[in-house]
């Protein structure tokens, strides 16, 4: 493909990374999501009694919290940000047929808005040990990046010389 000015690659790149950015974005989540299952929830831990109403199984609201802010560009710049909607999960109390709560500290406290810092730990939280999520999916993410997005550039004809 030939250009004609500077204007014409300018254009074509930020079209071509509004079209890639939405690709790495599910990626990105997915693999943020695959390590909250595997360090915060593991099939291992279930049936546990204090999961949602009685069930013995997460709601896995955690899990799906998740979610990326609407895309800002400029003819230079693209950006989104990652961002846990603590809102969308459910809280509720302790009672009788659901003795720990949904999102409960004891019960009682609804712990929604700081769970994420609470489970992304190495160490005990919750009667269980665990491995912080978070930490790993940016480490992971350090490494694999630019092969995420080069990858999909690729598809359009964008290479890194």
């Amino acid at each position: 493909m030939l250009f004609a000015s500077e204007e014409e690659i300018i254009l074509f790149l930020n079209k071509t990374a509004n079209k890639v950015l939405p690709v790495v974005q599910g990626k990105i989540l997915n693999k943020l999501k695959d390590n909250i299952f595997k360090y915060t929830y593991s099939w291992d831990y279930f049936p546990n009694k204090v999961y949602a109403d009685g069930s013995g199984n997460p709601t896995f609201e955690f899990q799906n919290s998740w979610e990326w802010k609407e895309v800002s560009s400029t003819m230079y710049s693209i950006v989104s940000n990652l961002f846990q909607n603590w809102m969308s999960m459910t809280f509720k109390t302790a009672n009788r047929e659901n003795p720990g709560g949904i999102h409960a500290y004891g019960g009682k406290e609804d712990i929604r808005e700081k769970l994420a810092s609470l489970l992304n730990i190495d160490g005990k939280f919750g009667h269980k040990e665990r491995q912080p999520f978070w930490d790993i999916t940016i480490e992971e993410l350090d490494k694999d990046i630019y092969n995420l997005f080069e990858k999909e550039f690729k598809k359009y004809g964008v290479i890194r010389f």
